[in-house]
């Protein structure tokens, strides 16, 4: 996986301190996803609607984090481009 070493070239100095945010993050994302989808399947209470539904909001989501990472992380190769002779 690539993200684990995202996190690590994002602020090279402190390597260790986002090792732990990054790892303390990702217990937070799993469980909100955990307590979403199982809201969903609660209030929905019908199991073909509470699953489309809890597939639709993991799903945006998903998309969220995704873009949220694509518009805010740093690229490290791109740091090491130019500062090569």
């Amino acid at each position: 996986m690539a993200s684990p070493n995202l996190v690590v070239e994002q602020v090279p100095r402190y390597r260790g301190t986002m090792m732990s945010l990054g790892q303390g993050l990702g217990g937070i994302g799993r469980a909100v996803g955990v307590f979403v989808g199982g809201a969903a399947l609660s209030f929905f209470g019908n199991s073909t609607i509470g699953y489309s539904a809890t597939m639709g909001i993991l799903g945006v989501l998903g998309l969220t984090g995704t873009l949220s990472l694509v518009l805010f992380a740093k690229d490290p190769c791109k740091n090491q481009l130019q500062t090569t002779p």
